[in-house]
């Protein structure tokens, strides 16, 4: 597995385990919620590929909001 393309699945749900944390002191993420996440794995090439597409959406997004 491309460690980037689960980085990218993992903040895809960022929102829910954001709003589904435990605990009041030191809080943390609910492991139901975190094992219910489910990664898709296509081949390794794919996963390289579509990192790819995701880092280049990015950068022009970052252009876009210097031009702004």
């Amino acid at each position: 597995m491309f460690a980037e393309y689960i980085l990218h699945v993992i903040n895809l749900h960022r929102k829910a385990l954001r709003e589904n944390k435990v605990g009041s002191a030191i809080p943390h993420l609910d492991k139901k919620l975190f094992k219910a996440i489910e990664v898709p794995v296509p081949p390794y090439k794919e996963q390289v590929r579509i990192v790819a597409a995701i880092n280049s959406m990015y950068s022009r997004l970052d252009t876009i909001m210097e031009i702004l």
